[in-house]
């Protein structure tokens, strides 16, 4: 973990905006409301170096249109999609994370439980309910998808995930929570090769991992190689 690093929002006229180290490596920036006519890049300083990204102005998403799900019929796989549009045709490149809570009921019901030194009556109401379960989860794949080549802007029905019909997930109540980013080519470029090289690689049939260049470099060290993408 890096501990001693100097993080820095820094605009077009030299301005920085110090980050704050948050422990166990991590480290925050708060930028307030950016300027749309303004370019901003991240600084780093670390071990006696100095890395840049590139000047870039900030970016505006569109709203998701619509979060819902496909399923063609009894016993068939469950698909939870996403809907969106860009009518003012901004980016056709757009990135998608998502969490997800269900909750789950025990197959049986506990009426008594041993609970500080003696058996006691669990009640459905009380904080030592046995019955009731919730889980968690979030995306773990990059979720791309592009319009380029389409007529219109518009992504329709992209597939975030799919479960059985069968899961736990949708045994009770469930919940999804999607965030929807609208991205440069660049980095719809960069995020594809990470995804390329993740899942396409491990046979001998497989292309060769390509290498993956973002928009970070070291500029005291030119030659020093960086991976990463900030946008």
């Amino acid at each position: 973990m890096v501990h001693k690093a100097s993080v820095y929002i820094e605009k077009e006229n030299g301005e920085r905006t110090p980050g704050i180290h948050a422990g166990w490596g991590t480290y925050g920036l708060t930028t307030g409301d950016l300027d749309a006519g303004t370019k901003y890049r991240l600084y780093i300083s670390l071990d006696g170096e100095e890395y840049i990204s590139d000047f870039l102005s900030p970016g505006f998403t569109p709203e998701i249109d619509s979060v819902s799900y496909i399923k063609k019929g009894q016993g068939e796989t469950i698909y939870i999609c996403v809907n969106t549009h860009d009518p003012e045709d901004q980016s056709s490149y757009y990135l998608w994370s998502y969490k997800e809570i269900w909750e789950v009921t025990a197959d049986l019901y506990a009426n008594y439980g041993y609970l500080d030194g003696r058996f006691d009556y669990f009640s459905l109401r009380n904080s030592y309910n046995t019955y009731y379960c919730w889980g968690r989860d979030s995306s773990k794949m990059m979720l791309l998808a592009s319009s380029d080549k389409l007529s219109e802007n518009l992504i329709y029905q992209k597939r975030l995930l799919e479960m059985s019909p069968s899961s736990d997930k949708i045994s009770m109540l469930y919940y999804i929570k999607v965030n929807q980013k609208q991205i440069r080519k660049e980095a719809y470029d960069y995020y594809s090769n990470i995804q390329k090289n993740i899942e396409q690689t491990g046979s001998i049939f497989t292309p060769v991992p390509s290498e993956m260049k973002g928009n970070i470099r070291c500029i005291s060290n030119p030659d020093l190689p960086v991976i990463g993408y900030v946008d």
